[in-house]
């Protein structure tokens, strides 16, 4: 299977996590290797979340695992940005971490949703947005490339876990 050259559009519904939006703003800024350990203390967040959001950004491109060598070795992998996440304006900017943006606040949202609803009501308008879906669809379809079940593993994988547990492996 090829890998894309840019970053899965999955990554923009996990950046909206808090815990995956500080993860991977953390390793951006820290700029080394990281371990769990030291973003749990410095994010003051539970380490085992932290671990979960860490896999899925190492499945969807932005992290990988460091194998880089240290003198000292913390227990657990070692994070790092991808070169790919830190060549990705979009990824960066729903971060935070490009110069002036940053979420949009309430208040900013409120005309935004105003003026999406005035659309919605206009009727030529719809007629013409579902014209222009209809023609753009197979690019759509092309762009979004094969659908990888990432909520669907990390299930999986909790379950896996929580039955080793139970029986004591």
């Amino acid at each position: 299977m090829l890998r894309r050259e840019g970053l899965p559009f999955a990554l923009g519904a996990s950046i909206r996590n808090p815990f995956s939006r500080d993860l991977l703003r953390y390793c951006v800024l820290a700029q080394r290797p990281v371990s769990l350990d030291e973003m749990a203390a410095s994010l003051k967040k539970p380490r085992y979340q932290l671990r979960n959001h860490a896999e899925e950004m190492e499945m969807l491109g932005a992290l990988k695992v460091s194998e880089e060598l240290w003198p000292w070795r913390p227990a657990g992998h070692r994070y790092e940005a991808t070169e790919r996440l830190m060549e990705s304006q979009w990824a960066l900017t729903g971060l935070g971490l490009m110069p002036g943006d940053r979420w949009l606040t309430e208040e900013e949202q409120a005309p935004i949703r105003e003026h999406i609803a005035e659309r919605r009501k206009d009727k030529e308008f719809m007629e013409r947005l579902d014209r222009r879906l209809e023609e753009d669809l197979p690019l759509f379809e092309r762009m979004a490339g094969e659908d990888d079940p990432l909520r669907l593993w990390r299930r999986a994988l909790a379950w896996m876990r929580s039955r080793r547990k139970r029986n004591g492996r």
